[in-house]
């Protein structure tokens, strides 16, 4: 169980026991740049959709860290490091994977974004939790190894299950040395080699390394 979890910003997480995975990786990346951070989250993402895929869940990815099942949160992803100089020293890659809550559990509010396992196929109530740990375990360190090694492939797999490509979006990002949240609007067109998401504004492309997409 989880008694205080949180998501992005601060942001309380409801991790009722006995209802999910809610789990937490340490890696200890023997070179890994730390500019290679921006792509962890994608990771754990790509992972969590691949063994949802498997399940006949139709998993999508929202940039940054989100997966979601027919435009609902099943899943968040925090990523979290620690740098030495220019490497990453470890990261901690906590994943939330809702499962066996139904509609009632959410509340009001969270019932009309959130979504788990056994409200998109009831049968999928049979499976247990340490089964499903050990599967995204196994996925995630798939995913880590492939990002690092096969970097193209990665990125095109991560771009064929990603609900935002295409699609015009609005993103609140904090600018660098400033003050105060900002809005940028435009075509998502993909995302970088760090991670980032490439954007097509009326000012041109830009590319946002974090920021939550509406």
């Amino acid at each position: 169980r989880q008694t205080a979890g949180r998501g992005r910003m601060g942001r309380e997480w409801q991790a009722d026991a006995g209802a999910g995975v809610w789990m937490s990786i340490l890696l200890r990346p023997k070179s890994m740049d730390s500019r290679q951070g921006g792509l962890l989250p994608l990771a754990a993402g790509l992972a969590v959709a691949h063994h949802l895929r498997g399940l006949g869940v139709p998993a999508l990815l929202k940039w940054p860290n989100d997966v979601l099942c027919n435009g609902r949160k099943i899943c968040g992803i925090l990523c979290e490091s620690v740098t030495t100089g220019s490497f990453l020293d470890r990261v901690v890659i906590g994943i939330g994977l809702n499962m066996f809550q139904q509609a009632a559990a959410f509340g009001a509010e969270l019932a009309q974004i959130a979504t788990s396992l056994r409200m998109e196929n009831p049968e999928l109530a049979e499976l247990t939790r340490d089964e499903t740990a050990a599967a995204l375990l196994s996925e995630t360190l798939k995913a880590v190894t492939m990002m690092d090694t096969e970097k193209e492939t990665f990125l095109t797999q991560y771009r064929e299950l990603s609900c935002l490509i295409g699609r015009t979006v609005g993103v609140m990002r904090i600018p660098a040395g400033e003050n105060g949240a900002e809005r940028v609007e435009g075509e998502v067109l993909g995302f970088s080699g760090e991670g980032a998401l490439i954007l097509a504004t009326a000012r041109g492309n830009i590319e946002l390394a974090s920021g939550e997409v509406t």
